[in-house]
């Protein structure tokens, strides 16, 4: 049996667990044992000004790209993330979706993450449009590269405009929240791979800086951006993320109720065309209205969803879901700056005192943790916790208002030296030590593929059978203009003699290419002779 399938596939959460995260835990308890010490010996200060906010978010400009170059060889690792350059592709051809001949083909072309309308032969992403278009908006190969450096710097430039609404008296506060973000080794090590997760944290942090102007311009504004915002890639990440602020309006604590009027002609125009997008893109493409779903039953989304939910739940069944979010959330928090888990525990002691934009902040971290744990309870390649990414800017919030709350005037100088250190401890250490580990995970891959576009063949064949994710090697041109063209093997090849020359890659083969075996990171193994 195959290491992607089955019992399997899922143990990529655990594998990269035990390799990456089961060790820092200790490591960050001593930085804050030592963070403890030096605050009593030396109080250092963070610069103040909006010049100090602009130096943080080119900085986080400058890491991300540093990240998706040297760690991530700005290679998409799985197929998760290739699919938006998929999709981008075919949006660069000015189609909303690609023309495929053959089903099989297509089917094995690329296994994973497809829509494929069957009657007019047609393909696409599965994934809501809005992050390939914008990928589409920049050159290959680089636009990951280029899209999330710069998303990185506008979630910087977001969350500190939040702070700076929401503790106005605090000189301080825009640039912690920028300080807080970047000493984040997720927020590198998502804004360096090509998963969507980048663009949500953008996105619903420029959504909450317009939320809480409380004009009408401002939120018909972030009525419009949330509208994109749910096409992202998944409909429900977004809805997650402001729910509790919607939820806060309507009962008075964000200002007139009637500014609830444009959310609610955004978002019930929103979820309607993203999650009936295929079939919408169909009909707009085609103009054969008989594509678009007449009932629920109808909508792919639904029944795509469904059928994962279905598959995943009997995987993970007995227990082994909170094993899963108990893991997730240790690998959240200890790919974040280690000034957070202790804002957060602070915090926690003092919900009465925080303000209702924190208090709100907290509901969303929390809205979002635990829906996406009964949604999708496993994360699988991810650094930290992508399902939680979204949030990271009102997780900085809250802990910001936990800060804040403390009235000792001298308990806040503590408490503010300790995280300034531990700011520090996190760029310092942290960031790169996670940048390190991220490259030992991703280069061997990233060579492999390298090779395997190289070979001289009409079609090169990936044989999953002991093989740790194969079907992520498995990376087309929508259009299929690439040669070789890569299929996926989980049945005999049928090809109907459309390629003449066609190589089978084995296990045994990808690691003659270089690709590791036998260690948590690759736990692969080689075919018996």
């Amino acid at each position: 049996m195959g290491l992607l399938s089955g019992e399997f596939w899922q143990t990529v959460t655990f594998h990269l667990f035990a390799a990456q995260d089961v060790w820092v835990g200790p490591i960050c308890a001593a930085m804050i044992l030592a963070a403890v010490l030096l605050s009593r010996r030396w109080t250092p200060d963070l610069p103040h000004g909006r010049n100090a906010v602009f130096a943080a978010a080119v900085l986080a400009v400058a890491l991300t790209a540093v990240f998706r170059v040297l760690a991530f060889q700005n290679f998409d690792l799985s197929v998760d993330e290739f699919m938006p350059i998929f999709q981008a592709d075919i949006f660069r051809a000015g189609k909303l979706l690609a023309s495929i001949d053959d089903l099989d083909l297509a089917r094995r072309a690329q296994p994973y993450f497809t829509y494929v309308d069957e009657s007019r032969l047609l393909w696409a992403s599965h994934y809501r449009p809005v992050h390939a278009m914008l990928l589409a908006l920049f050159p290959k190969p680089y636009e990951t590269l280029i899209l999330n450096s710069l998303l990185d710097g506008i979630s910087v430039f977001a969350t500190a405009s939040v702070a700076r609404q929401v503790f106005p008296d605090r000189r301080s506060a825009p640039v912690l929240a920028a300080a807080l973000l970047i000493s984040s080794a997720q927020f590198f090590g998502i804004g360096g791979a090509g998963f969507a997760f980048a663009a949500h944290l953008a996105f619903n942090m420029v959504w909450l800086s317009l939320f809480l102007k409380r004009r009408w311009a401002t939120h018909i504004l972030a009525a419009a951006l949330g509208f994109f915002a749910v096409g992202l890639h998944q409909v429900h990440v977004h809805i997650l993320f402001v729910a509790p602020f919607g939820i806060g309006m309507l009962l008075g604590y964000f200002g007139d109720r009637r500014f609830a009027l444009p959310y609610l002609v955004s978002y019930c125009t929103a979820l309607p065309l993203w999650v009936t997008w295929p079939e919408v893109s169909v009909w707009l493409q085609t103009g054969d209205a008989s594509a678009l779903p007449r009932s629920l039953r109808d909508i792919e989304y639904l029944r795509n969803y469904l059928s994962f939910w279905d598959a995943t739940h009997a995987v993970d069944a007995g227990g082994f879901h909170t094993q899963l979010l108990l893991v997730s959330i240790w690998r959240f928090l200890v790919w974040l700056s280690p000034a957070l888990p202790p804002l957060f525990l602070l915090g926690m002691f003092r919900l009465r005192s925080l303000g209702v934009v924190p208090a709100t902040a907290l509901a969303s971290v929390l809205t979002m943790v635990v829906v996406t744990h009964i949604l999708m309870p496993n994360q699988a390649h991810t650094w930290g916790a992508r399902y939680y990414h979204p949030v990271l800017g009102a997780l900085v919030i809250f802990g910001m208002g936990a800060l804040y709350s403390l009235a000792d005037a001298d308990g806040l100088r503590r408490m503010k030296s300790l995280v300034v250190w531990l700011i520090i401890f996190g760029l310092v250490v942290l960031v790169p030590m996670r940048g390190i580990q991220i490259a030992k995970k991703v280069t061997p891959r990233a060579a492999v593929q390298d090779k395997l576009m190289a070979l001289d063949a009409d079609a090169v064949v990936i044989d999953p059978r002991e093989l740790w994710y194969g079907a992520d090697f498995v990376r087309n041109d929508p259009f299929l203009r690439n040669r070789p063209v890569f299929l996926f093997q989980n049945k005999s090849p049928l090809f109907g003699g459309r390629f003449t020359d066609i190589r089978i890659m084995t296990a045994n083969d990808l690691i003659a290419l270089g690709l590791p075996t036998g260690t948590l990171l690759e736990p692969s193994r080689p075919l018996k002779p």
